[in-house]
């Protein structure tokens, strides 16, 4: 499952509908190689099946597939199964594929944290890479590379970080929440720094990242424990992984790894939710929040960052409604 998330909802029409007992699935063609998919209602054992067959009704002549979860009120673990299916299905037949999830498969894998953490008796307060959302991108590993989700989603914010680093000249780089490895390999065949680190929690990402470049040191770790001493990073930036973080710590585990000038930069997803949706992702129980534009300025004036530009991602018209932004600044 692709990591693409944001809070737009697509508009769906017919030619495809299909209503059951619990959920009405609806498919519309965005372009001569796109297909829209968007399930509303529930989705469980009663409908997982019927979701993965008229989804793969409707493949037929696309080669992208965009799937809308975000209207879902209800969706149970079957449905993790049915898109482990979907996955098979589009790898199958070369078709690249993203995903809208909506609040209701956050909220289960809010539920799955707190069981997990119940039963190791390890709970913790704070927004963390919990081995719930651990496993979860380790399963999603092999679609987290698909061309068509990496150019139109993650591309333009990696082309942002580049581009601040050639600028700051840093020789010493942490990639955090690096996933595959594609942004610090890019770091490292591009700028040629002395040392490139990528950082992450999740073993299939870090597998792939592995197989992808030999000149980058790829470590597991959690974004708010990392492992470097005191002041020994000339940069630290991460994209499009920020929202599952323990914030405030992390912020101040940035801090503490970059020497005095280091350069940090943070893109995140960043869209403009309603109130009550502000509110219900600000919750710390949640696994995952995107923080506005101020809790970002105040996050890095917090953690002891002098604040240097933040603007919205520069990306193609179509890929708006990703919202993501990027948050720089250096450690006085």
């Amino acid at each position: 499952m692709s990591a693409a998330i944001t809070s737009e909802r697509v508009a769906v029409s017919r030619p495809g509908r299909s209503r059951t007992e619990r959920g009405l699935f609806r498919a519309r063609e965005l372009s001569e190689t796109t297909v829209l998919v968007a399930a509303v209602g529930e989705i469980d054992a009663a409908n997982s099946g019927e979701l993965r067959t008229f989804i793969e009704n409707h493949l037929r002549g696309y080669q992208q597939l965009v799937l809308d979860l975000s209207r879902l009120d209800f969706f149970g673990t079957d449905g993790f199964s049915a898109l482990h299916t979907i996955n098979v299905r589009c790898s199958r037949c070369g078709i690249d594929w993203v995903m809208v999830p909506g609040p209701e498969v956050g909220r289960l894998l809010d539920w799955a944290q707190y069981t997990e953490q119940r039963r190791t008796g390890m709970a913790a307060p704070g927004r963390n890479y919990n081995d719930v959302v651990t496993r979860f991108w380790s399963l999603a590993a092999p679609l987290y590379d698909l061309p068509f989700l990496q150019q139109w989603v993650y591309r333009p914010a990696q082309e942002e970080v580049l581009a601040q680093l050639r600028a700051h000249g840093a020789r010493r780089i942490a990639d955090i929440a690096c996933g595959t490895g594609i942004l610090a390999a890019r770091i490292a065949a591009e700028l040629h720094p002395g040392q490139v680190y990528g950082v992450d929690m999740s073993d299939g990402m870090l597998r792939q990242a592995r197989a992808r470049s030999a000149d980058v040191q790829w470590l597991k770790s959690p974004a708010e424990q990392l492992p470097f001493d005191d002041a020994s990073l000339d940069a630290v930036v991460t994209t499009s992984a920020f929202h599952f973080f323990d914030q405030p710590a992390a912020m101040r585990e940035f801090h503490r790894v970059l020497r005095s000038g280091g350069l940090v930069a943070v893109a995140t997803i960043s869209p403009p939710p309603p109130p009550l949706l502000r509110r219900l992702s600000s919750n710390p129980s949640n696994p995952s929040h995107s923080p506005s534009p101020q809790e970002m300025r105040v996050l890095f004036a917090d953690a002891g960052f002098a604040l240097s530009d933040q603007h919205r991602v520069h990306r193609p018209l179509w890929t708006k409604p990703v919202w993501d932004l990027i948050t720089i600044g250096t450690k006085p």
